[in-house]
């Protein structure tokens, strides 16, 4: 071996993969399609969005409204009253037919009950907390909602 040949042996080869007009090219290439990418998405997205919004309105769907019960006795004003459970019947007025609080789905009025809640979220120890009486009613929706 000749000491040039001894003395390129050891140098690091500096060859560029892409290096040169060629890297330039792929480069631009590689933009070029990017921006061509982002330009036709940005043109579909509206037809998406529109597509996605009939797909998710709410067509043809029907309110399903449950009749409450007739032997449930109407609230009365001493029912409001933030009482324990020793103070009050809870067994025979546990549910009763609120009358101080309407409630409509879809312009349809729904039966609306009153039931017992813990508000406060403390427990005593005689296990009797001070409830009070809030309005619940059930409906549901026939078809897509």
């Amino acid at each position: 071996m000749t000491k040039k040949e001894t003395q390129n042996a050891a140098e690091p080869k500096n060859e560029k993969r892409f290096g040169g007009k060629v890297g330039f090219v792929l480069g631009w290439v590689a933009i070029y399609f990017l921006i061509v990418g982002i330009v036709l998405t940005a043109m579909k997205l509206p037809d998406q969005i529109s597509n996605l919004k009939k797909k998710t309105a709410v067509s043809q769907s029907k309110v399903v409204l449950y009749e409450g019960p007739k032997s449930l006795q109407d609230s009365t004003p001493e029912d409001l009253d933030c009482v324990s459970e020793d103070a009050r019947d809870f067994e025979e007025y546990a549910l009763t037919h609120c009358v101080d609080t309407k409630v409509q789905v879809n312009g349809q009025d729904c039966y609306v009950y009153d039931t017992h809640v813990n508000n406060t979220h403390t427990w005593k120890t005689d296990y009797y907390p001070a409830q009070e009486r809030t309005p619940v009613t059930y409906f549901d929706f026939d078809g897509n909602a």
